[in-house]
């Protein structure tokens, strides 16, 4: 059996386009320079979108997107982290996001930091945390690694469907993991996500938003119930509530400038509505759009 099996699901954006960023390395170049290192016996396979293999032969399993930066002692940390915890269920860590070009768009700069990224920053000096009984702060579906026995437990990995199409993060598969142990949370497992101007123009913006509310959904679904409850609140009783952190942050935002609030707001308006949509989706299982 090996230490370390790695999924790296394809992607599009070419190694040579990474912006350099000090401490990590792309994930396949720096996975594969770490295990020959550290005399890791580690196997990394390249997948495409939703092909991963539902069994992993090795002690832990890690996903990561190709698109993605590791620290440069992420399996040191892990393989440690692992043999002190051998019964963890799933390990993972800060992520953050760079850009390998950006167009000017005001309001996709404010977004920027906080696009795609999964920080906890109340653990940002933190060694070590279990996140298991907090089902909201779960880390997304990637750039994480896992207990392989519980990985083949529960079938191996696949996107979630919705009725627009495949998410890659999906909600119900790590809140499962969850309920078989401990989420460890530790920054030495920190990892960074590269993104083209493309990846955040306005469309995408809202595909993102729509996801959000969609994953949302299954960790409401799963942990609230039940969950007719929240459509009342959300929808009827309370519209008002902003939903999630981000778009709390956007919205409280006081810096914006009198030429760029028009605009500002317009975008504001179409990601929440992206957001109530996946929402909705999510919970209802009925197509709103």
């Amino acid at each position: 059996m090996k230490d370390v099996q790695v999924f790296i699901i394809k992607d599009s954006t070419s190694v040579e386009q990474f912006p350099q960023h000090e401490g990590y390395s792309p994930a396949l170049i720096g996975i594969q320079k770490q295990a020959k290192t550290l005399g890791v016996d580690c196997d990394i396979e390249l997948v495409n979108v939703n092909e991963l293999p539902t069994k992993s032969d090795s002690r832990i399993t890690s996903i990561f997107k190709q698109n993605c930066l590791v620290h440069n002692n992420y399996l040191l940390s892990l393989v440690s982290i692992n043999n002190i915890y051998p019964e963890s269920a799933i390990m993972c860590g800060y992520i953050g996001t760079l850009f390998s070009s950006f167009n000017k768009d005001f309001f996709a700069s404010k977004l920027a930091s906080s696009f795609k990224s999964y920080k906890l920053h109340s653990l940002e000096n933190t060694l070590l945390y279990d996140l298991a009984s907090e089902p909201h702060n779960l880390p997304p579906a990637y750039n994480i690694s896992m207990n392989s026995r519980l990985y083949n437990t529960l079938g191996g990995y696949s996107f979630t469907q919705t009725p627009k199409g495949e998410i890659l993060d999906n909600r119900k598969f790590i809140l499962s993991l969850s309920k078989k142990g401990s989420v460890l949370y530790s920054n030495m497992l920190s990892t960074i996500n590269i993104f083209s101007a493309n990846d955040i123009s306005t469309s995408n913006i809202c595909k993102y938003f729509y996801e959000l509310g969609f994953t949302a959904a299954s960790t409401i679904k799963e942990t609230e119930k039940p969950h007719f409850e929240r459509f009342w609140k959300q929808f009827v009783e309370s519209p008002e509530c902003l939903d999630h952190r981000v778009l709390g942050n956007l919205t409280f935002d006081q810096t914006i400038p009198e030429a760029e609030k028009k605009e500002y707001a317009e975008k504001l308006a179409m990601i929440r509505c992206s957001y109530q949509a996946g929402l909705f989706e999510g919970l209802s299982g009925v197509k709103v759009l």
